[in-house]
Protein backbone atom coordinates (compact mmCIF):
# COMPACT_ATOMS: atom_id res chain seq x y z
CA UNK A 1 0.00 0.00 0.00
CA UNK A 2 1.55 3.32 -1.00
CA UNK A 3 1.78 6.30 1.28
CA UNK A 4 2.90 4.41 4.45
CA UNK A 5 5.21 6.18 6.81
CA UNK A 6 8.85 5.41 6.34
CA UNK A 7 9.40 3.65 9.66
CA UNK A 8 5.80 3.80 11.11
CA UNK A 9 5.13 4.36 14.75
CA UNK A 10 7.40 2.21 16.88
CA UNK A 11 4.89 2.46 19.77
CA UNK A 12 1.94 0.67 18.14
CA UNK A 13 3.03 -0.28 14.66
CA UNK A 14 -0.13 1.04 12.97
CA UNK A 15 0.22 2.91 9.74
CA UNK A 16 -0.05 6.65 10.10
CA UNK A 17 -2.59 8.79 8.19
CA UNK A 18 -0.89 10.79 5.48
CA UNK A 19 -0.09 14.23 6.74
CA UNK A 20 -1.19 13.41 10.32
CA UNK A 21 1.10 13.81 13.28
CA UNK A 22 -0.89 11.36 15.43
CA UNK A 23 -1.83 7.71 15.05
CA UNK A 24 -5.56 7.33 14.27
CA UNK A 25 -5.73 4.18 16.44
CA UNK A 26 -3.72 4.78 19.59
CA UNK A 27 -3.29 8.54 19.32
CA UNK A 28 0.49 8.43 19.74
CA UNK A 29 2.47 11.08 17.87
CA UNK A 30 4.29 10.02 14.79
CA UNK A 31 8.00 10.67 14.73
CA UNK A 32 8.85 9.91 11.13
CA UNK A 33 8.24 11.94 8.11
CA UNK A 34 5.32 10.64 6.23
CA UNK A 35 5.15 10.52 2.52
CA UNK A 36 1.75 11.46 1.16
CA UNK A 37 0.10 8.29 0.19
CA UNK A 38 -0.98 7.52 -3.27
CA UNK A 39 -4.46 6.04 -3.77
CA UNK A 40 -4.04 2.39 -4.55
CA UNK A 41 -7.52 1.11 -4.07
CA UNK A 42 -11.02 2.17 -3.01
CA UNK A 43 -10.77 -0.02 0.14
CA UNK A 44 -8.37 2.43 1.73
CA UNK A 45 -10.74 5.36 1.02
CA UNK A 46 -13.70 3.42 2.36
CA UNK A 47 -11.82 2.62 5.52
CA UNK A 48 -10.86 6.17 6.31
CA UNK A 49 -13.76 8.03 4.59
CA UNK A 50 -15.92 9.79 7.18
CA UNK A 51 -19.50 8.49 7.44
CA UNK A 52 -20.97 11.75 8.76
CA UNK A 53 -22.22 14.00 7.46
CA UNK A 54 -23.52 12.13 4.44
CA UNK A 55 -23.16 13.57 0.99
CA UNK A 56 -25.92 15.84 -0.09
CA UNK A 57 -28.43 14.05 -2.27
CA UNK A 58 -28.67 15.09 -5.82
CA UNK A 59 -32.46 14.67 -6.14
CA UNK A 60 -35.32 16.75 -4.61
CA UNK A 61 -35.71 16.58 -0.83
CA UNK A 62 -38.92 15.08 0.55
CA UNK A 63 -41.02 17.19 2.95
CA UNK A 64 -40.82 15.93 6.51
CA UNK A 65 -43.89 13.99 7.50
CA UNK A 66 -46.02 15.48 10.28
CA UNK A 67 -45.70 13.88 13.73
CA UNK A 68 -47.51 10.60 14.11
CA UNK A 69 -47.37 9.66 10.43
CA UNK A 70 -45.18 6.93 9.04
CA UNK A 71 -42.10 8.09 7.14
CA UNK A 72 -41.87 6.55 3.68
CA UNK A 73 -38.78 4.44 3.19
CA UNK A 74 -35.84 6.32 1.83
CA UNK A 75 -34.45 5.37 -1.50
CA UNK A 76 -30.90 4.30 -2.05
CA UNK A 77 -29.81 7.89 -2.71
CA UNK A 78 -32.25 9.72 -0.38
CA UNK A 79 -31.91 10.77 3.25
CA UNK A 80 -34.81 10.19 5.64
CA UNK A 81 -36.12 13.06 7.70
CA UNK A 82 -37.97 12.54 10.97
CA UNK A 83 -39.13 14.87 13.77
CA UNK A 84 -35.56 15.39 14.97
CA UNK A 85 -33.93 16.20 11.64
CA UNK A 86 -32.32 14.33 8.75
CA UNK A 87 -31.29 10.75 9.41
CA UNK A 88 -28.27 9.26 7.67
CA UNK A 89 -28.88 6.22 5.50
CA UNK A 90 -28.60 2.97 7.39
CA UNK A 91 -29.50 4.46 10.83
CA UNK A 92 -32.59 3.13 12.50
CA UNK A 93 -35.65 5.40 12.38
CA UNK A 94 -36.02 7.66 15.35
CA UNK A 95 -38.94 7.19 17.68
CA UNK A 96 -41.92 9.27 16.74
CA UNK A 97 -43.81 11.48 19.16
CA UNK A 98 -46.57 8.90 19.28
CA UNK A 99 -44.02 6.20 20.18
CA UNK A 100 -42.75 8.38 23.02
CA UNK A 101 -46.28 8.61 24.48
CA UNK A 102 -46.50 12.38 23.97
CA UNK A 103 -49.45 12.26 21.57
CA UNK A 104 -50.10 15.05 19.13
CA UNK A 105 -48.45 18.10 20.62
CA UNK A 106 -50.21 20.28 18.09
CA UNK A 107 -53.43 19.78 20.04
CA UNK A 108 -51.95 20.70 23.44
CA UNK A 109 -51.46 24.36 24.45
CA UNK A 110 -47.94 25.63 24.70
CA UNK A 111 -46.49 25.63 28.19
CA UNK A 112 -45.62 29.31 28.01
CA UNK A 113 -48.76 30.43 26.16
CA UNK A 114 -51.80 32.10 27.71
CA UNK A 115 -54.10 29.77 29.54
CA UNK A 116 -57.79 30.36 29.79
CA UNK A 117 -58.73 30.39 33.44
CA UNK A 118 -62.14 29.61 34.81
CA UNK A 119 -61.66 31.88 37.76
CA UNK A 120 -63.27 34.92 36.06
CA UNK A 121 -66.54 32.96 36.12
CA UNK A 122 -66.53 33.05 39.91
CA UNK A 123 -66.78 36.87 40.20
CA UNK A 124 -69.45 36.88 37.53
CA UNK A 125 -71.54 34.33 39.42
CA UNK A 126 -71.04 36.20 42.68
CA UNK A 127 -72.06 39.47 41.02
CA UNK A 128 -75.21 37.86 39.60
CA UNK A 129 -76.12 36.43 43.01
CA UNK A 130 -75.52 39.77 44.72
CA UNK A 131 -77.61 41.55 42.10
CA UNK A 132 -80.43 39.07 42.69
CA UNK A 133 -80.20 39.57 46.45
CA UNK A 134 -80.16 43.34 46.11
CA UNK A 135 -83.12 43.20 43.75
CA UNK A 136 -84.97 40.99 46.24
CA UNK A 137 -84.19 43.38 49.08
CA UNK A 138 -85.27 46.36 47.03
CA UNK A 139 -88.45 44.58 46.00
CA UNK A 140 -89.18 43.57 49.60
CA UNK A 141 -88.42 47.10 50.78
CA UNK A 142 -90.70 48.61 48.16
CA UNK A 143 -93.43 46.09 48.97
CA UNK A 144 -93.13 46.87 52.67
CA UNK A 145 -93.22 50.60 51.95
CA UNK A 146 -96.32 50.14 49.79
CA UNK A 147 -98.02 48.10 52.48
CA UNK A 148 -97.04 50.67 55.09
CA UNK A 149 -98.34 53.46 52.88
CA UNK A 150 -101.59 51.58 52.42
CA UNK A 151 -101.86 51.10 56.17
CA UNK A 152 -101.01 54.72 56.79
CA UNK A 153 -103.53 55.92 54.25
CA UNK A 154 -106.18 53.63 55.72
CA UNK A 155 -105.45 54.46 59.36
CA UNK A 156 -106.03 58.22 59.09
CA UNK A 157 -109.31 57.57 57.30
CA UNK A 158 -110.46 55.27 60.07
CA UNK A 159 -109.18 57.67 62.71
CA UNK A 160 -110.87 60.59 60.98
CA UNK A 161 -114.18 58.79 60.88
CA UNK A 162 -113.84 57.82 64.52
CA UNK A 163 -112.88 61.36 65.51
CA UNK A 164 -115.79 62.75 63.51
CA UNK A 165 -118.16 60.41 65.28
CA UNK A 166 -116.83 61.51 68.67
CA UNK A 167 -117.24 65.17 67.71
CA UNK A 168 -120.81 64.45 66.57
CA UNK A 169 -121.54 62.72 69.87
CA UNK A 170 -120.28 65.79 71.81
CA UNK A 171 -122.39 68.08 69.67
CA UNK A 172 -125.39 65.84 70.26
CA UNK A 173 -124.87 66.38 73.99
CA UNK A 174 -124.96 70.18 73.51
CA UNK A 175 -128.14 69.84 71.48
CA UNK A 176 -129.73 67.80 74.25
CA UNK A 177 -129.04 70.64 76.71
CA UNK A 178 -130.47 73.15 74.24
CA UNK A 179 -133.62 71.03 73.89
CA UNK A 180 -134.09 71.11 77.68
CA UNK A 181 -133.69 74.90 77.75
CA UNK A 182 -136.05 75.31 74.83
CA UNK A 183 -138.77 73.24 76.51
CA UNK A 184 -138.48 75.34 79.68
CA UNK A 185 -138.74 78.56 77.66
CA UNK A 186 -141.88 77.35 75.85
CA UNK A 187 -143.58 76.52 79.16
CA UNK A 188 -142.64 79.89 80.67
CA UNK A 189 -143.99 81.81 77.63
CA UNK A 190 -147.31 79.99 77.98
CA UNK A 191 -147.48 80.90 81.72
CA UNK A 192 -146.80 84.60 81.12
CA UNK A 193 -149.36 84.85 78.33
CA UNK A 194 -151.97 83.29 80.55
CA UNK A 195 -151.04 85.56 83.47
CA UNK A 196 -150.17 82.46 85.43
CA UNK A 197 -149.14 82.34 89.05
CA UNK A 198 -145.44 81.76 88.24
CA UNK A 199 -144.51 85.10 86.64
CA UNK A 200 -141.40 85.54 88.81
CA UNK A 201 -140.35 81.99 88.14
CA UNK A 202 -140.95 82.52 84.43
CA UNK A 203 -138.62 85.54 84.40
CA UNK A 204 -135.84 83.45 86.03
CA UNK A 205 -136.45 80.66 83.52
CA UNK A 206 -135.88 83.05 80.60
CA UNK A 207 -132.75 84.45 82.20
CA UNK A 208 -131.33 80.98 82.84
CA UNK A 209 -132.09 79.97 79.25
CA UNK A 210 -130.21 83.04 77.94
CA UNK A 211 -127.19 82.19 80.11
CA UNK A 212 -127.35 78.54 79.01
CA UNK A 213 -127.28 79.61 75.35
CA UNK A 214 -124.12 81.59 75.98
CA UNK A 215 -122.44 78.62 77.65
CA UNK A 216 -123.49 76.37 74.77
CA UNK A 217 -121.98 78.84 72.30
CA UNK A 218 -118.71 78.81 74.25
CA UNK A 219 -118.59 75.01 74.33
CA UNK A 220 -119.48 74.84 70.65
CA UNK A 221 -116.57 77.13 69.79
CA UNK A 222 -114.10 74.88 71.62
CA UNK A 223 -115.69 71.56 70.66
CA UNK A 224 -112.96 68.90 70.15
CA UNK A 225 -112.96 67.66 66.57
CA UNK A 226 -115.24 70.44 65.32
CA UNK A 227 -113.04 70.77 62.24
CA UNK A 228 -114.17 67.26 61.22
CA UNK A 229 -117.82 68.35 61.18
CA UNK A 230 -119.42 70.36 58.35
CA UNK A 231 -118.43 74.00 58.84
CA UNK A 232 -121.75 75.31 57.48
CA UNK A 233 -123.65 73.18 59.98
CA UNK A 234 -121.72 74.65 62.91
CA UNK A 235 -122.12 78.15 61.54
CA UNK A 236 -125.91 77.72 61.28
CA UNK A 237 -126.12 76.42 64.84
CA UNK A 238 -123.96 79.25 66.17
CA UNK A 239 -126.19 81.89 64.56
CA UNK A 240 -129.34 80.14 65.78
CA UNK A 241 -128.15 79.97 69.40
CA UNK A 242 -126.99 83.58 69.37
CA UNK A 243 -130.42 84.65 68.19
CA UNK A 244 -132.14 82.39 70.72
CA UNK A 245 -130.07 83.89 73.54
CA UNK A 246 -131.31 87.34 72.51
CA UNK A 247 -134.88 86.07 72.39
CA UNK A 248 -134.59 84.62 75.92
CA UNK A 249 -133.25 87.96 77.18
CA UNK A 250 -136.21 89.82 75.64
CA UNK A 251 -138.67 87.32 77.13
CA UNK A 252 -137.15 87.73 80.57
CA UNK A 253 -137.80 91.52 80.31
CA UNK A 254 -141.35 90.87 79.14
CA UNK A 255 -141.99 88.72 82.23
CA UNK A 256 -140.59 91.47 84.48
CA UNK A 257 -142.88 94.04 82.81
CA UNK A 258 -145.90 91.90 83.61
CA UNK A 259 -144.83 91.63 87.22
CA UNK A 260 -144.30 95.41 87.49
CA UNK A 261 -147.41 96.63 85.66
CA UNK A 262 -149.56 93.69 86.43
CA UNK A 263 -150.61 90.97 84.04
CA UNK A 264 -153.40 91.88 81.63
CA UNK A 265 -154.57 90.81 78.20
CA UNK A 266 -152.66 93.64 76.47
CA UNK A 267 -149.34 92.20 77.63
CA UNK A 268 -148.79 90.89 74.10
CA UNK A 269 -148.23 94.47 72.93
CA UNK A 270 -145.27 94.83 75.27
CA UNK A 271 -142.20 96.39 73.66
CA UNK A 272 -139.87 93.70 74.95
CA UNK A 273 -142.11 91.02 73.53
CA UNK A 274 -142.20 92.73 70.12
CA UNK A 275 -138.40 93.13 70.21
CA UNK A 276 -138.03 89.35 70.42
CA UNK A 277 -139.69 88.83 67.06
CA UNK A 278 -136.62 89.76 64.98
CA UNK A 279 -134.09 87.47 66.68
CA UNK A 280 -136.74 84.78 66.82
CA UNK A 281 -136.94 84.83 63.00
CA UNK A 282 -133.14 84.55 62.73
CA UNK A 283 -133.10 81.69 65.23
CA UNK A 284 -135.75 79.75 63.32
CA UNK A 285 -133.91 80.15 59.98
CA UNK A 286 -130.64 78.99 61.51
CA UNK A 287 -132.25 76.01 63.17
CA UNK A 288 -133.86 74.87 59.93
CA UNK A 289 -130.54 75.07 58.09
CA UNK A 290 -128.74 73.29 60.91
CA UNK A 291 -131.28 70.46 61.11
CA UNK A 292 -130.98 69.77 57.36
CA UNK A 293 -127.23 69.16 57.81
CA UNK A 294 -127.26 67.56 61.23
CA UNK A 295 -129.83 64.85 60.70
CA UNK A 296 -127.78 62.96 58.00
CA UNK A 297 -124.75 63.00 60.31
CA UNK A 298 -126.88 61.84 63.23
CA UNK A 299 -128.31 58.95 61.20
CA UNK A 300 -124.80 57.91 60.07
CA UNK A 301 -123.64 57.54 63.66
CA UNK A 302 -126.92 56.46 65.23
CA UNK A 303 -127.54 59.75 67.07
CA UNK A 304 -130.76 61.70 67.75
CA UNK A 305 -132.23 63.76 64.93
CA UNK A 306 -134.04 67.08 65.69
CA UNK A 307 -136.71 69.32 64.30
CA UNK A 308 -136.06 73.07 64.17
CA UNK A 309 -138.47 73.92 67.03
CA UNK A 310 -136.95 71.42 69.48
CA UNK A 311 -133.64 73.08 70.36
Amino acid sequence: MAGVAGSGNPACGHPAQPGSRFCPVCGQPTTDTVTPPQPESEAWDDWYAPRWPPPAPSGPQPWPAPPGRAQPPAGPDQTRVDELGPVPPGDPPAATLGDLGLGDLRLAPASNGPRRSRRPLVPVIVAVVLAAVVAGVIFATRSGSTAASGTTSTTPTTSSQDAQRQAAVRLSGLLAQSVTDRAAVINAVADVRGCGPSLRQDARTFARAASSRQRLLSRLGSLPGRSLLPAAMLQDLTGAWQASAQVDTDLAQWADDNITRGCHDNSRSDASLRASDVPEGRANAGKHAFASLWNPVARRYGLTTYQPGQF
